[in-house]
């Protein structure tokens, strides 16, 4: 990994876990810690740091303090983020198809999960079970990466999306910002990663099928609108939580909901909110599969391995028509969403909602 411009300063405090103040070229700047442990140790008056210059110009912090000198150690990289982003693109480069960040495998955590795809079947896991598989701009970069390795992989022919353990995915993360960073700009720049992940799902040859169990949250409903197929448990609960947090719908729900179940239904579902039951998905057409929660996962590989068993020109061509002629306003509408849905975060139910998260 590479850091973008690097300045030098010295660090003078630190009035809480997510700024320091810091003095550059003579003048005090407030910059974000990339790390929001104590670092007593390391981070003392005079100290001399290291600060990343940020690109994003509407931030209210325009460094990020990434290393600080210690004499007895010399430079210490406090980038909490920084070791496994290296070790993460090290591992792309070793032939895997899937490689998972921070897995969960029975009462054991993982800092990375590496997967081949199997009998042409390609498994990509949302994955962050402390938080319920809660989606941020992280992931949806993740994501978008694997969809594009099984899709240049030779010996994938389909892909499974699922949520690791007992639910699809909570919607998204609202902690994935820090309080300066809760900005209409910010939220325009996190919601273009969500838009590339949607693309790619539509643009990309290898059928997607959706695999839902216990609850998809916002972005996870759009998620299972962009998949290619669904299947989903009886047990399943979708919460279509847009509106109703102060946001607008996002991911492409505009345009795929209607679609499915005509505009008067899809404008109830997203303006109301309520809960809809993997059974109801089945009957408004937007599962192709309902099952028990204990038949989910063969019947989702079932489905998955006859799709990779087909003639996969015929698939792959057969989507790429379908979806063509389907998503001829796909990116007009996560235009307007892009638009929307930043606006909203300036309004006072969306403030109400964050003070509500913060507590």
């Amino acid at each position: 990994m590479k850091y973008n411009t690097i300045i030098s300063g010295q660090f003078v405090s630190r009035p809480n876990r997510f700024i320091a103040q810091v003095q550059v070229d003579g003048a005090m700047q407030t910059v974000h810690v990339k790390n929001t442990g104590r670092c007593k140790e390391l981070l003392l008056p005079g100290a001399d740091v290291r600060l990343e210059v940020c690109d994003n110009p509407n931030r209210k912090t325009k460094y990020d303090l990434v290393a600080v000198y210690k004499p007895s150690l010399g430079w210490v990289n406090i980038d909490s983020q920084a070791p496994n982003k290296v070790v993460q693109e090290w591992l792309q480069t070793e032939g895997y198809d899937l490689v998972r960040p921070e897995y969960t495998y029975g009462g054991s955590r993982l800092d990375f999960y590496m997967e081949k795809g199997e009998d042409g079947v390609a498994v990509v896991y949302l994955n962050q079970p402390k938080k319920k598989n809660a989606i941020n701009a992280t992931m949806m970069d993740l994501l978008t990466d694997c969809f594009h390795a099984a899709d240049e992989d030779p010996e994938v022919r389909a892909i499974i999306l699922r949520g690791s353990g007992n639910c699809f995915t909570s919607g998204g993360d609202l902690s994935q910002s820090s309080p300066e960073e809760n900005t209409p700009e910010h939220a325009r720049k996190t919601y273009r990663k969500y838009c590339r992940t949607v693309t790619a799902m539509r643009t990309i040859a290898k059928p997607i099928v959706a695999m839902v169990d216990g609850y998809a949250v916002g972005g996870g409903f759009a998620l299972m609108l962009a998949s290619d197929l669904v299947c989903v448990s009886e047990t399943a609960t979708v919460i279509p939580a847009f509106c109703q947090i102060g946001i607008a719908p996002e991911m492409g729900v505009v345009k795929f909901l209607p679609e499915l179940v005509g505009m008067q239904r899809a404008k109830e579902i997203l303006f109301l909110g309520d809960r809809i039951s993997g059974v109801r998905l089945g009957e408004l057409g937007i599962a192709n599969r309902v099952v028990p929660s204990e038949s989910l996962e063969e019947t989702t590989m079932e489905l998955a391995h006859r799709l990779a068993e087909m003639p996969d020109a015929s698939i792959q061509v057969a989507k790429g028509m379908l979806n063509s002629l389907s998503d001829t306003n796909l990116q007009a509408s996560l235009a307007l969403e892009q638009t929307g849905s930043p606006f909203c975060t300036t309004t006072k139910a969306y403030a109400k909602t964050m003070e509500k998260f913060a507590r």
